[in-house]
């Protein structure tokens, strides 16, 4: 059984005015690899596929997120590319020495 993925709420500077609400915030799930393979996102500027996919992860609809003004969406973006971040955390390898002797290196 798969965790939820964490998400964040981000509060619009502009709210958009909807058929059937006011839209004063919206919350983001942290994509999953899943998400990022449905959506197969080829080119940078692949303006629709990434409104298809912030749509699924802000379980809204495409016209929401259209209807959106561009410095929140902006901002939507910035919150996806945070997601995307790997944490800092050190370092994430090993060092490998491969048959060399660490001493030999100054390391040991």
């Amino acid at each position: 059984m798969a965790l939820p993925m964490p998400s964040e709420t981000l509060e619009l500077d502009y709210p958009v005015q909807l058929a059937d609400r006011v839209l004063t915030e919206v919350t983001m799930r942290r994509p999953s690899m899943k998400d990022i393979r449905k959506h197969k996102i080829t080119r940078d500027d692949d303006i629709d596929g990434e409104l298809k996919m912030f749509a699924d992860l802000c379980n809204l609809r495409v016209e929401e997120l259209e209807a959106m003004d561009s410095a929140d969406y902006t901002r939507l973006q910035r919150l996806y590319v945070r997601f995307r971040t790997p944490a800092e955390r050190g370092t994430d390898t090993k060092r490998v020495t491969s048959g060399v002797d660490a001493g030999a290196l100054g390391n040991g």
